[in-house]
């Protein structure tokens, strides 16, 4: 037998899974990463995770079996969206399709979560929310603590939500998700400049203007660094937009202009 490829031997769809075995399945895929491997990546984790579904769907063992060995195989599917594989995974096993049609959906789907991952997560949102913090509590243990729970909780939602929807859909759901993964991936490049733009001039014009003693040159001190964000964050924008250039010339340009900018200076 050749793990992935064998059809199952039962082909009768199984009964929808109830809500309740979604949200144990959620609860478990919090301890994925505990049996991460160079070799398979948290295949370990995410069977241990997914079996109770699958256990509830393969009454036939030997089907139980072979749907276990082509979950161990390779997969990462990130740390934000991995109950979305998961539900795609289990709606098309419900379905008792071809265990070489669900890897190759689980795979695609898994690589399109860890993209939107790096990019509206790990790029966007964290680093921007991490940042206003900075400036909001000045990088006390409070920040670290209420930065904690802002990730925990939004791992919580995501993690609940997406099984269901997930599981709901089925495959339709990663053909939507992988038709609209450049857009969302543009977008929040775009957004992420902007972010960025937004920090850089609220950091140097607030301490000016929230000071007792103000004056025309502090402001002017505090909004030159402003303006120079602006600036850069319009020209990145263009060359994105109208140019379709790639984050990383923009990212090399901007550092050609302050190495140049900082030799005349």
């Amino acid at each position: 037998m050749v793990v992935g490829t064998t059809p199952y031997q039962d082909r009768k769809e199984a009964y929808p899974l109830d809500k309740k075995t979604l949200r144990f399945i959620a609860l478990r895929s919090f301890f994925m990463q505990a049996g991460r491997n160079s070799e398979t990546d948290s295949s370990t984790g995410w069977t241990w995770a997914i079996a109770p579904g699958l256990k509830k769907i393969h009454t036939n063992e030997q089907d139980y079996a072979t749907a276990l060995g082509q979950n161990l195989e390779y997969n990462d599917p990130g740390t934000l969206f991995p109950t979305f594989v998961m539900g795609v995974s289990l709606a098309l096993e419900a379905q008792k399709a071809d265990p070489a049609i669900i890897r190759a959906v689980r795979t695609s789907a898994a690589l399109a979560a860890m993209s939107l991952e790096n990019a509206l997560f790990n790029i966007l949102l964290l680093p921007g929310l991490f940042s206003l913090l900075v400036s909001a509590l000045s990088g006390t243990v409070v920040m670290a603590a209420v930065y904690a729970v802002i990730v925990f909780l939004l791992c919580v939602i995501l993690r609940f939500s997406l099984v269901s929807y997930g599981y709901a859909k089925g495959s339709a759901a990663v053909e939507k998700l992988m038709a609209k993964e450049d857009a969302l991936k543009h977008a929040s490049r775009i957004a992420g400049i902007f972010m960025i733009g937004a920090i850089v001039v609220c950091t140097s014009i607030m301490p000016s203007g929230l000071s007792s003693s103000f004056t025309a040159h502090a402001y002017l001190d505090g909004a030159f660094p402003g303006l120079i964000g602006v600036v850069a964050v319009l020209l990145v924008y263009h060359l994105l937009v109208k140019k379709n250039w790639s984050l990383f010339r923009c990212a090399l340009l901007l550092m050609v202009i302050g190495f140049i900018i900082g030799a005349l200076l």
